[in-house]
């Protein structure tokens, strides 16, 4: 291979039109900007199925679910966060090490929970109150 010098690489990056423009390799991106929120999470689903299917070729109904899934996932977590806000104003899980600390100590004990008059708790919860 031959080497080629700084000053030939200078004066090759020198010339008018050797210097590409900095825009990005697929004008396509640029309109991700215009997407609705819904339009760009399909995208998301889309593109996550092509790394998990290792394909380039997905169907609506496949993305859709993937969606649902993702969505779901993301307004279950957000309805728990709320409710596990509401165990901390209520006292029953308490911050430890301070304000604003993730870990919490539970102020009440398994067994006192299905003890309490009026708490219905159902056959699944009673099964995760008795089985450990």
């Amino acid at each position: 291979s031959s080497e080629i010098s700084s000053s030939d690489l200078l004066a090759h990056l020198s010339e008018p039109g050797s210097l590409t423009s900095l825009t990005p390799p697929d004008a396509k991106l640029a309109s991700l900007a215009s997407l609705s929120s819904l339009q760009l999470a399909l995208l998301i689903s889309a593109a996550r199925l092509t790394i998990i299917h290792d394909t380039d070729i997905v169907s609506f109904a496949l993305c859709y679910a993937e969606y649902v899934s993702l969505a779901s996932k993301a307004k279950i977590a957000a309805v728990a966060r709320g409710a596990w806000e509401g165990l901390v104003r209520k006292e029953l899980v308490l911050p430890e090490g301070g304000k604003g600390n993730v870990n919490v100590r539970v102020d009440v004990r398994l067994e006192e929970i299905g003890e309490v008059d009026g708490v219905e708790l159902g056959p699944v919860m009673g099964r995760w109150c008795r089985e450990i």
